[in-house]
């Protein structure tokens, strides 16, 4: 009808039976993907290759790491078997009675006196005055052994 001449050129690329390059083009590309798919498949066997390598060294690793206090757990569980795995046990050591602490801390408020002041505690010039009795006698200066004979300029 319209004058003009019909060629296979003019059908469109869907058609296989008209165009054998576009076949070869389209097999080309399904070759190609299928090359990738196979190269993404022995990259990801690979990578859980490696991956599994890594495990297995980091196992190793934390089995090193912990061998000591797994064998000093399992001697304590030896030695100790009434102790659970892990546990901890304290001791608790009796405290200074109320008596012990005052004494002490009258004791270090009175050297601290007289290192500050230079006057004895007790005595007729002490800060208690005549508290003690009289046959005691007076500390007018601190008596410096052999182990403090290094405070003898500082002191004396």
């Amino acid at each position: 009808g319209s004058g003009r001449l019909v060629t296979s050129l003019d059908t469109p690329p869907s058609s296989d039976r008209h165009h054998p390059v576009s076949r070869i083009a389209r097999q080309g590309q399904q070759y190609g993907r299928n090359d990738i798919n196979a190269l993404l498949g022995i990259g990801g066997t690979q990578q859980a290759y490696n991956q599994s390598n890594l495990d297995l060294a980091y196992n190793d690793f934390l089995s090193q790491r912990d061998y000591l206090s797994k064998q000093l757990a399992a001697r304590n569980a030896y030695l100790n078997p009434g102790m659970s795995m892990g546990g901890t046990s304290t001791t608790t050591l009796p405290g200074a009675s109320w008596l012990q602490t005052g004494l002490g801390t009258a004791a270090g408020l009175g050297g601290a006196y007289s290192m500050l002041t230079g006057n004895p505690i007790f005595g007729a010039n002490g800060l208690l005055g005549n508290l003690g009795s009289s046959s005691a006698g007076t500390i007018t200066r601190p008596i410096l052994d052999s182990t403090a004979s290094g405070l003898s300029g500082v002191i004396g």
